[in-house]
């Protein structure tokens, strides 16, 4: 995943050097014949991600307590983007905007083994993140006309499934968790941003969001009490296409 990431990012700066040098007139930076980047635009992408996830577990059996902490659950699958905003270009070198997006997502982790215990039986349990929506203002600076280096910053919502994922076991019997999970969290990024023809332009971008802590599942078992807590982030590398309305 780190080097999927590290394969968008390079090809931004690649993408970013070659479009500098080909501009052969530093004229044309002083005095663009139009502002093409203030507008509103729509798009579309598509890209890889990763969610890891830190789990905070407890059990508690007559006033003895154990309890754990880990990462290391790593989830990881493809995704699309849809995404709509508006920029405003500010002078010759700076734009500012406002955007909103949703991510349809197949980025997903399983597990399986055998449960043991006298009822015996398999594990097979999955856990998926369905949908992924962020809203928030970016900030980019113009190396050319056509050609700018943003950063992004905002909220964001996400959305897992769990199929057995949240579940707890103790031998043959499971105390069940929750089917599914919304996360509340904030998404910081950067990207990089050139036109390729009328009104269209060609994006990378690379973004972190992290999400607050949900108690994914709750309760009693044989005179044990549980909890179990769960404490998400996500990696995604994407590139795509926008077309702005800005005639």
């Amino acid at each position: 995943m780190r080097t999927t990431i590290a394969a968008v990012g390079f090809s931004i700066a690649l993408m970013g050097a070659a479009l500098a040098d080909g501009d052969e007139d530093p004229k044309s930076f002083k005095a663009p014949p139009a502002p093409i980047w203030s507008g509103y635009y729509l798009g579309a992408g598509a890209g890889y991600g990763q969610a890891d996830t830190r789990d905070d577990y407890q059990e508690e059996t007559g006033g003895s307590v154990f309890s754990s902490s880990f990462d290391g659950q790593a989830a990881q699958g493809g995704l699309v983007r849809f995404m709509l905003g508006v920029d405003r270009q500010i002078k010759e070198k700076f734009v500012l905007g406002v955007f909103a997006d949703i991510d349809w997502t197949d980025i997903r982790q399983t597990y399986q083994a055998t449960s043991g215990g006298s009822g015996g039986g398999d594990i097979d349990d999955e856990l998926t993140l369905e949908w992924q929506w962020s809203a928030g203002f970016r900030a980019g600076y113009l190396f050319s006309p056509a050609t700018m280096l943003y950063f992004l910053a905002g909220f964001t919502q996400a959305h897992f499934n769990s199929d057995g994922w949240y579940d707890i076991y103790n031998g043959g019997s499971v105390l069940p968790g929750k089917s599914s999970t919304t996360f509340n969290g904030y998404v910081v990024g950067f990207g990089m941003e050139t036109l390729v023809g009328h009104n269209v332009f060609l994006r990378g971008e690379v973004r972190y969001s992290e999400f607050d802590g949900q108690v994914i599942n709750s309760g009693t078992l044989f005179g044990t009490n549980y909890t179990d807590s769960e404490h998400p982030t996500l990696f995604t590398g994407l590139l795509g296409l926008t077309y702005k309305f800005n005639h």
